[in-house]
């Protein structure tokens, strides 16, 4: 919380800073997942994305965002890392409902105080949201670092007191306390879940495309089988793959080869971050065929 002897000023400067909206758009590496994005913009008022880290929830989202235009009309508000002050959680989702076309218009300005409540800026959110007439989605990421108790109590106020056209986003490592059980019972409550995350075949044949790289059906089968379809495996997957065409691929003249981790040109990087274990004698340089077509088949 903002002390008495802090300058407003200097508070007001960090809430904007961290207020930045960025406009997510999906991009040409982006996976289409017509089935999750179906969900995402179903009717119900909150929609919970509830995995661990790596199985691509703000990949999701953003994609999401960029395939359905809604780049006007949703509020993206990343949590800060251990975030325990509510007043600057609240002016960071007011500044990011005030990027979008709706709450520019409604949500009126507000600036960091050291006497500043956060029930005061809750309720005084639900007055400015009251005439919202066109759906406006407030997507948080990252809801777990929420660790103020009160923060948490006044966001699940704005929850179950919303107008008719707002609906939430929220995603998070694990589930967190909302009383969304209410909304659950009354089917107003969409549930994302890492096994509903997961990539299939198609999916992560698409992924490797991206790259422009293709699979044979068993080197895929055999990836997305050893990732169990988990997103932060497969695009690690993806990254080295590219590099291995880069290190197959005929010479240039005058051109030196990529530089490999070892010998046998390691699959995976040790580096990382992947708790399951994929051995890389399973798919080495030595198993990719390199054809004479332009499209190569690997493996």
């Amino acid at each position: 919380m903002t002390t008495a002897n802090e300058p407003v000023a200097d508070a007001a400067e960090t809430v904007a800073a961290r207020t930045t909206f960025r406009r997510y758009a999906a991009g040409a590496a982006v996976v289409s997942r017509p089935g999750l994005w179906k969900r995402l913009g179903a009717s119900a008022r909150v929609t919970v994305v509830s995995a661990p880290p790596g199985s691509g929830k703000t990949v999701l989202l953003r994609s999401w965002i960029g395939q359905a235009g809604l780049a006007e009309r949703a509020a993206w508000v990343p949590v800060e890392r251990d975030e325990r002050d509510p007043q600057r959680f609240w002016l960071s989702v007011l500044g990011a409902l005030r990027q979008t076309s709706a709450g520019s218009a409604l949500v009126r300005e507000l600036t960091a105080a050291p006497d500043l409540d956060g029930w005061a800026i809750t309720e005084r959110l639900l007055m400015d949201l009251a005439p919202l007439a066109e759906r406006l989605w407030l997507m948080i990421d990252d809801l777990h670092e929420l660790a103020s108790d009160q923060a948490r109590r006044q966001l699940e106020l704005l929850v179950m007191r919303p107008p008719e056209a707002f609906r939430f986003v929220l995603a998070t490592r694990h589930d967190v306390r909302l009383g969304l059980h209410r909304l659950r019972l009354e089917g107003e409550l969409t549930e994302i879940r890492a096994d509903d995350l997961r990539f299939s075949p198609a999916e992560a044949r698409a992924l490797f495309a991206a790259a422009g790289v293709e699979l044979s059906a068993p080197a895929l089968a055999l990836l997305v089988d050893r990732t169990e379809g988990w997103a932060a495996g497969l695009r690690p997957a993806n990254q080295q793959v590219s590099h291995l065409r880069a290190v197959l691929a005929p010479p240039h003249a005058g051109a030196r080869r990529p530089h490999t981790e070892s010998r046998g040109g390691r699959y995976f990087s040790s580096r990382t971050a992947w708790p399951l274990r994929f051995r890389s004698s399973a798919i080495t340089p030595r198993n990719l065929p390199v054809g004479k077509s332009k499209a190569r088949t690997w493996c």
